[in-house]
């Protein structure tokens, strides 16, 4: 997922740490979350934080709400606002297309 993110916006720098989860409620002032975005004010790379809890299932759908977020950083007041929306749905499109196109040169591999 995060190859296809850089693929679309080969500008966007992000580093992403795997941390506990008491780690993301220090930084999240305690709010219950599973992942956390750093925007550093010296305009460096956007921080991407994850749970170490986090199932692997879930990895695609949180990197996919977070890079989102990443790409319309200041677009808008509203975080989940439009411009963050279409991004999201966006970046699901890639992935999914992507999926069909490995599922489809895997069976005309087999096919050989």
């Amino acid at each position: 997922m995060i190859d296809l993110v850089q693929k679309r916006h080969p500008q966007l720098d992000c580093d992403v740490y795997v941390v506990p989860n008491s780690i993301l409620m220090e930084m999240s002032e305690g709010d219950k979350c599973v992942s956390f975005v750093n925007v550093p004010d010296d305009n460096g790379a956007f921080q991407l934080f994850i749970s170490a809890e986090v199932p692997y299932y879930g990895l695609i759908e949180l990197i996919a709400h977070e890079s989102s977020h990443m790409v319309t950083y200041g677009d808008e007041a509203d975080d989940h606002g439009e411009a963050w929306e279409k991004e999201f749905d966006t970046i699901h499109d890639i992935w999914e297309q992507n999926q069909k196109d490995k599922e489809k040169a895997h069976k005309e591999a087999e096919e050989k």
